[in-house]
């Protein structure tokens, strides 16, 4: 009786040994995945920081409009790292996370802005 239950012990501790090294294993595996593409996001991200912010507030949310219709890639960058909700056309809050990026509108870039429309309307007489 004593054979039997020490080889049902050496299974059992075989069995959980197995489960331990299996979740280990997904743990780490699962991780690398996630960690790829989270260098991934911020890359695109740090490359949009640099691409969209200008040196003064009028060019910087010109880049913006141009950013929404044709770089998919770095909306998506902002939405996976959580600074806009899936389907938001605000950029400013994901350019807010970027450094030495003013977004912050003033009375002068609101003017700028204003003279700018009237003169591409041609309603400025």
């Amino acid at each position: 009786m004593k054979g039997i239950s020490m080889s049902v012990n050496v299974v059992i501790v075989i069995v959980l040994a197995v489960v331990v090294i299996s979740v280990i294993g997904v743990f780490f595996i699962s991780n690398s995945f996630r960690t790829a593409s989270d260098l991934n996001n911020q890359q695109v991200f740090a490359q949009g920081c640099v691409r969209y912010c200008r040196a003064d507030t009028y060019g910087t949310y010109v880049a913006l409009y141009d950013a929404l219709k044709t770089d998919s890639e770095f909306v998506q960058a902002c939405t996976n790292m959580g600074f806009i909700e899936k389907g938001s056309i605000d950029l400013r809050k994901c350019l807010k996370q970027c450094t030495n990026c003013d977004i912050d509108v003033t009375q002068l870039d609101a003017n700028q802005v204003k003279n700018t429309a009237i003169a591409l309307t041609g309603r400025g007489s």
